[in-house]
Protein backbone atom coordinates (compact mmCIF):
# COMPACT_ATOMS: atom_id res chain seq x y z
CA UNK A 1 0.00 0.00 0.00
CA UNK A 2 2.69 2.09 0.80
CA UNK A 3 4.55 1.52 -2.12
CA UNK A 4 1.39 2.77 -4.09
CA UNK A 5 1.20 6.13 -2.19
CA UNK A 6 4.78 6.99 -2.54
CA UNK A 7 5.17 6.42 -6.52
CA UNK A 8 2.11 8.36 -6.52
CA UNK A 9 0.24 6.33 -8.97
CA UNK A 10 -3.17 5.73 -6.99
CA UNK A 11 -5.64 6.70 -4.43
CA UNK A 12 -6.51 3.93 -2.25
CA UNK A 13 -10.08 4.19 -0.97
CA UNK A 14 -11.39 2.22 2.30
CA UNK A 15 -15.12 2.45 2.13
CA UNK A 16 -17.94 0.77 4.34
CA UNK A 17 -21.75 1.04 5.34
CA UNK A 18 -21.67 1.15 9.10
CA UNK A 19 -19.67 3.26 12.20
CA UNK A 20 -17.15 0.33 12.80
CA UNK A 21 -15.59 2.34 9.89
CA UNK A 22 -16.20 5.80 11.70
CA UNK A 23 -15.14 4.76 15.01
CA UNK A 24 -12.03 6.30 16.74
CA UNK A 25 -10.22 2.70 16.60
CA UNK A 26 -10.13 2.96 12.35
CA UNK A 27 -8.77 6.44 13.37
CA UNK A 28 -6.05 6.10 15.25
CA UNK A 29 -4.20 2.96 12.98
CA UNK A 30 -4.88 5.64 10.05
CA UNK A 31 -3.04 8.62 12.07
CA UNK A 32 -1.60 11.35 9.93
CA UNK A 33 -2.43 9.00 6.67
CA UNK A 34 -5.98 9.84 5.53
CA UNK A 35 -8.37 12.27 4.85
CA UNK A 36 -11.60 11.08 5.73
CA UNK A 37 -15.06 11.79 3.83
CA UNK A 38 -18.64 11.14 5.64
CA UNK A 39 -21.08 10.19 3.12
CA UNK A 40 -24.64 10.83 3.87
CA UNK A 41 -28.32 9.68 2.32
CA UNK A 42 -29.55 12.17 -0.50
CA UNK A 43 -30.89 15.37 0.52
CA UNK A 44 -34.14 17.00 -1.32
CA UNK A 45 -31.73 18.41 -4.23
CA UNK A 46 -29.78 15.20 -4.52
CA UNK A 47 -32.82 13.10 -4.62
CA UNK A 48 -34.47 15.16 -7.75
CA UNK A 49 -31.27 15.00 -9.05
CA UNK A 50 -31.02 10.98 -8.86
CA UNK A 51 -34.76 10.40 -9.39
CA UNK A 52 -34.00 12.86 -12.85
CA UNK A 53 -37.17 14.64 -12.07
CA UNK A 54 -37.60 17.81 -13.68
CA UNK A 55 -37.28 20.98 -11.84
CA UNK A 56 -41.28 22.30 -11.89
CA UNK A 57 -44.14 21.82 -9.05
CA UNK A 58 -46.17 19.96 -11.58
CA UNK A 59 -43.47 17.08 -11.13
CA UNK A 60 -42.29 18.19 -7.30
CA UNK A 61 -41.55 14.93 -5.72
CA UNK A 62 -41.33 16.42 -2.43
CA UNK A 63 -44.01 14.82 -0.68
CA UNK A 64 -42.68 11.12 -1.85
CA UNK A 65 -39.16 12.54 -0.45
CA UNK A 66 -41.22 12.96 3.43
CA UNK A 67 -42.38 9.86 2.70
CA UNK A 68 -38.96 7.87 1.54
CA UNK A 69 -36.25 9.61 2.75
CA UNK A 70 -33.00 9.68 0.93
CA UNK A 71 -31.75 6.35 1.18
CA UNK A 72 -30.71 5.49 -2.24
CA UNK A 73 -31.83 1.82 -2.09
CA UNK A 74 -35.53 2.57 -2.01
CA UNK A 75 -35.15 4.00 -5.60
CA UNK A 76 -34.75 0.03 -6.52
CA UNK A 77 -37.72 -0.90 -5.23
CA UNK A 78 -41.38 -0.52 -5.96
CA UNK A 79 -43.26 2.68 -4.61
CA UNK A 80 -45.79 1.19 -2.75
CA UNK A 81 -46.52 1.68 0.98
CA UNK A 82 -45.77 -1.20 2.07
CA UNK A 83 -42.86 -1.66 0.27
CA UNK A 84 -41.22 1.27 1.36
CA UNK A 85 -41.99 0.74 4.80
CA UNK A 86 -40.45 -2.85 4.74
CA UNK A 87 -37.32 -1.54 3.25
CA UNK A 88 -37.06 1.11 5.86
CA UNK A 89 -37.80 -0.99 8.78
CA UNK A 90 -35.59 -3.62 7.86
CA UNK A 91 -33.09 -1.22 7.42
CA UNK A 92 -33.38 0.46 10.90
CA UNK A 93 -33.16 -2.70 12.53
CA UNK A 94 -30.04 -3.62 10.85
CA UNK A 95 -28.82 -0.45 11.78
CA UNK A 96 -29.92 -0.75 14.99
CA UNK A 97 -28.55 -4.61 15.63
CA UNK A 98 -25.02 -4.81 14.07
CA UNK A 99 -23.83 -1.26 14.35
CA UNK A 100 -25.59 -0.37 18.04
CA UNK A 101 -26.45 -3.28 20.22
CA UNK A 102 -23.94 -5.93 19.20
CA UNK A 103 -20.64 -3.38 19.02
CA UNK A 104 -21.47 -1.86 22.55
CA UNK A 105 -22.55 -4.95 23.91
CA UNK A 106 -26.08 -3.46 24.92
CA UNK A 107 -28.35 -5.54 27.35
CA UNK A 108 -31.11 -3.59 28.17
CA UNK A 109 -32.48 -3.50 24.19
CA UNK A 110 -35.85 -2.19 24.85
CA UNK A 111 -34.67 0.49 26.63
CA UNK A 112 -32.55 1.84 23.73
CA UNK A 113 -35.50 1.43 21.04
CA UNK A 114 -37.19 3.48 23.63
CA UNK A 115 -35.01 5.92 23.43
CA UNK A 116 -34.52 6.64 20.25
CA UNK A 117 -38.18 6.27 19.49
CA UNK A 118 -38.62 9.60 21.76
CA UNK A 119 -35.98 11.04 19.77
CA UNK A 120 -37.08 10.06 16.31
CA UNK A 121 -40.92 11.56 17.37
CA UNK A 122 -39.27 14.75 18.97
CA UNK A 123 -36.59 15.42 16.46
CA UNK A 124 -36.05 19.07 16.67
CA UNK A 125 -37.30 19.92 20.07
CA UNK A 126 -35.26 20.49 22.92
CA UNK A 127 -33.95 17.32 24.88
CA UNK A 128 -33.67 17.02 27.89
CA UNK A 129 -31.81 13.17 29.79
CA UNK A 130 -33.11 14.58 33.32
CA UNK A 131 -36.63 14.93 31.68
CA UNK A 132 -36.75 11.10 30.09
CA UNK A 133 -34.74 9.97 33.53
CA UNK A 134 -37.57 11.56 35.53
CA UNK A 135 -40.25 9.85 33.42
CA UNK A 136 -38.99 6.66 33.78
CA UNK A 137 -38.34 6.88 36.99
CA UNK A 138 -42.28 7.37 37.47
CA UNK A 139 -42.34 4.17 35.45
CA UNK A 140 -40.78 2.75 38.00
CA UNK A 141 -37.76 1.93 36.41
CA UNK A 142 -34.15 3.09 36.98
CA UNK A 143 -32.18 5.05 34.47
CA UNK A 144 -29.17 7.20 35.23
CA UNK A 145 -28.34 10.51 32.93
CA UNK A 146 -25.00 8.75 32.57
CA UNK A 147 -26.65 5.83 30.50
CA UNK A 148 -29.16 8.15 28.71
CA UNK A 149 -26.17 10.14 27.19
CA UNK A 150 -23.79 6.76 26.74
CA UNK A 151 -27.07 5.55 24.25
CA UNK A 152 -27.24 8.72 22.60
CA UNK A 153 -23.59 8.48 21.55
CA UNK A 154 -23.93 5.34 20.57
CA UNK A 155 -26.72 6.48 18.12
CA UNK A 156 -24.30 9.24 17.07
CA UNK A 157 -21.45 7.35 16.48
CA UNK A 158 -23.48 4.78 14.67
CA UNK A 159 -24.61 7.94 12.21
CA UNK A 160 -28.65 7.37 13.35
CA UNK A 161 -28.82 10.73 14.74
CA UNK A 162 -27.31 13.85 15.28
CA UNK A 163 -26.45 16.63 17.84
CA UNK A 164 -26.79 20.31 17.63
CA UNK A 165 -25.76 22.56 20.13
CA UNK A 166 -27.59 25.72 20.97
CA UNK A 167 -24.63 28.78 19.56
CA UNK A 168 -25.77 31.51 21.61
CA UNK A 169 -24.80 30.33 25.50
CA UNK A 170 -21.72 31.93 27.20
CA UNK A 171 -19.81 31.30 30.35
CA UNK A 172 -21.19 28.56 33.17
CA UNK A 173 -24.18 27.54 30.66
CA UNK A 174 -21.75 26.26 28.02
CA UNK A 175 -21.88 23.06 30.49
CA UNK A 176 -25.97 23.28 30.12
CA UNK A 177 -27.07 20.24 27.82
CA UNK A 178 -30.35 21.25 26.47
CA UNK A 179 -29.03 20.63 22.88
CA UNK A 180 -31.53 19.52 19.97
CA UNK A 181 -31.13 15.95 17.98
CA UNK A 182 -32.19 15.26 14.02
CA UNK A 183 -32.34 12.17 12.34
CA UNK A 184 -29.63 11.30 9.83
CA UNK A 185 -32.37 10.63 7.34
CA UNK A 186 -36.23 11.05 7.65
CA UNK A 187 -37.07 7.93 6.02
CA UNK A 188 -35.89 6.23 9.80
CA UNK A 189 -38.61 8.56 11.44
CA UNK A 190 -40.77 6.89 9.07
CA UNK A 191 -39.23 3.28 9.46
CA UNK A 192 -39.74 4.06 13.31
CA UNK A 193 -43.40 5.59 14.12
CA UNK A 194 -44.75 5.24 10.41
CA UNK A 195 -45.54 8.52 8.33
CA UNK A 196 -47.73 11.48 10.20
CA UNK A 197 -48.96 14.18 8.26
CA UNK A 198 -49.59 16.15 11.22
CA UNK A 199 -45.87 16.30 11.75
CA UNK A 200 -45.44 18.35 8.61
CA UNK A 201 -43.12 20.50 10.71
CA UNK A 202 -40.42 18.29 12.43
CA UNK A 203 -40.10 16.82 8.65
CA UNK A 204 -39.35 19.83 7.52
CA UNK A 205 -36.89 21.09 10.15
CA UNK A 206 -35.31 17.33 9.69
CA UNK A 207 -34.70 18.28 6.34
CA UNK A 208 -33.35 21.16 6.08
CA UNK A 209 -31.10 19.99 8.57
CA UNK A 210 -30.29 17.27 6.62
CA UNK A 211 -29.59 19.34 3.35
CA UNK A 212 -29.13 20.55 0.35
CA UNK A 213 -32.01 21.63 -1.26
CA UNK A 214 -30.86 22.71 -4.20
Amino acid sequence: MNSFLSEDVADIIISGSNSNLLSGELASLLSGRYVKFTVHPLGYGEYKRFRRVPDDKASDPFQAFLRSGGFPGIHKIDSSEESLYLYLSSLADSVILKDIILRNRIRDVPLLKKLLLYIAANCGNIFSARGVADYFKNERRTLGIETIYNYIGYLEAACVIHRVRRYDLKGKRLLETHEKYYLEDIGLRHALLGYREGDINKYLENSVFIGPFK
